[in-house]
């Protein structure tokens, strides 16, 4: 049973303020032509190099025409089959952070304005760039939170809306705010259907809704005991009402604090995975049916656009298979259990840098200077095994690969501390 309540937000409060355009800079020179690209099934070589500014620093989310690369004061879009720059939103002066909405359409600017001591939410088109709405959160007098820590629950809220609405977790409560008005549309408290302690972790929004996960647990001195009595719960609450959808109740986790640490991640829009860091085993629930199930012999780590297929890494056996949603098995990179002595050998290699339909991408950590071609990394696919290589110049230090529409997206920084991307396909 839901328990709804009216309360206000202690963290801030919202103004709406006027939508204006953003910049955009189409090839064709017609906002909203830009086409939406597929995820590479597999990669064989370097297809592209975006160099950032000297002196900013980068972070690079997948959006539906490639890449969006934040620097700090905002934002560049960067098509993924070419590098090419599509369109772009700054704020000089201003401190920018962003996310992807759970569901791929928007991308969600946090700006920081130092001179006031407030900050200003902005949505954008994911896929035009084009400004949707920008908000205004002012700190609440009685409360002295600092809405840019990033602890926040604004801040940490920037990937959790829809198109009129945006979610925060403040405790155990979710709550949900109009962007329009700045009201509060609805909260619910998980934490108190449970015996003794409650706590709420990580939440997505698909398909209309909320879902949330939330761990029933005897307390603090439980947490990281494996004998411990808990309860993971995953939950649905509709995003426009907060009435509960759906739910399901088991024990994921080797420990209270490993189901309460669950990340979600969306796929293929209406596909979520619960994946704990602790053990290996994902559950997985269709938001489009609320059909639910659990893999428990390794970590899903890529969906196909329709949500039927897995790619999951089985990390103990150091195999990639592609499986269907009742675990029927199409392709796997093993023919068989590896041996002991081979298990021995496979857990010093590090896990792969990406996944995808047609194998697993290792990427090395640094590519030195000088003339000729480097070894980038190695593409391990279900037909054999492609090196990757990039024509030398600068050294770069290779970051965090993003499987990203178009490409593999690889950030680095150069030996004179510029950042850029290379685009794998």
């Amino acid at each position: 049973m839901n328990i709804l309540r009216r309360s206000a937000m202690s963290a801030a409060a919202v103004v709406l303020l006027s939508i204006s355009a953003c910049s955009l800079s189409d090839p064709e020179g017609e906002p909203g032509k830009l086409e939406t690209l597929e995820y590479p099934e597999a990669v064989s070589g370097v297809g592209w190099e975006w160099r950032a500014p000297e002196g900013t620093e980068i972070t690079v989310l997948p959006i539906p025409v490639g890449v969006a690369v934040l620097d700090g004061e905002g934002v560049t879009a960067l098509s993924g089959t070419t590098g090419e720059e599509l369109w772009e939103h700054h704020e000089p002066g201003g401190e920018v952070v962003g996310r992807v909405s759970d569901d791929g359409d928007r991308l969600s600017l946090h700006v920081e304005d130092s001179e006031e001591g407030r900050v200003r939410m902005l949505l954008l088109d994911a896929v035009t760039g084009e400004l949707l709405t920008e908000a205004l959160f002012e700190p609440d007098e009685e409360s002295p939170a600092d809405l840019r820590d990033s602890s926040t629950p604004v801040r940490g809220a920037l990937n959790s809306s829809t198109e009129d609405l945006w979610f925060v977790r403040e405790g155990d409560t979710v709550y949900a705010r109009d962007l329009e008005q700045g009201d509060e549309r609805w909260s619910v408290s998980l934490g108190e259907e449970c015996e003794d302690q409650g706590s709420v972790g990580d939440m997505a929004i698909v398909e209309g809704a909320v879902v949330v996960s939330s761990t029933c647990h005897g307390g603090e001195d439980e947490l990281y005991v494996e004998s411990a009595d808990f309860s993971s719960r995953l939950i649905a609450l509709d995003a426009e009402s907060g009435e509960e959808l759906w739910r399901d109740e088991g024990r994921y986790g080797l420990f209270p604090a490993a189901s309460i640490e669950r990340n979600l991640t969306v796929y293929s829009s209406h596909l979520i995975a619960a994946r704990t860091e602790v053990g290996q085993s994902t559950q997985w629930v269709d938001a489009s049916t609320w059909r639910s199930g659990t893999i428990e012999d390794g970590g899903l780590r890529w969906v196909d656009s329709a949500g039927e297929r897995f790619g999951v890494w089985d990390s103990a056996q150091r195999d990639y298979r592609i499986q269907d949603r009742d675990g029927n098995v199409e392709r796997s990179l093993r023919e068989g259990p590896a041996g002991s002595a081979e298990m021995i050998g496979d857990a010093l290699r590090p896990d792969p840098d990406a996944y995808m339909a047609d194998g697993v991408l290792f990427l090395v950590d640094q590519v030195d200077a000088g003339a000729g071609e480097d070894l980038l990394g190695v593409f391990e696919g279900f037909g054999g095994t492609v090196d990757i290589a990039l024509e030398s110049g600068a050294a770069r230090s290779l970051r965090e690969a993003i499987l990203a529409p178009g490409a593999i997206a690889v950030p680095y920084v150069d030996e004179d501390e510029r950042p850029g991307v290379l685009g794998l396909s």
